[in-house]
């Protein structure tokens, strides 16, 4: 099947319904970015490392996942 992923997205808390990704996410820069979508859920430009990240949030690089 095309367009499948089949690991783990590494989200930051799923069961509590944080889906940003932690830092070692295979999902992030992993998107082809559209124009059409500049933006994610957050607000936050789309494209803030090498590419867009997979999912509903931008990865944040700004942002420090604890480990």
């Amino acid at each position: 099947v095309d367009n499948t992923v089949s690991s783990d997205p590494m989200f930051v808390n799923p069961v509590a319904g944080d889906f940003h990704l932690q830092s070692t996410s295979p999902a992030i820069n992993a998107a082809i970015c559209l124009p059409e979508v500049p933006t994610d859920f957050d607000g936050k430009t789309r494209s803030q490392g090498g590419g867009c990240t997979i999912g509903a949030f931008e990865y944040d690089y700004d942002l420090v996942t604890p480990s």
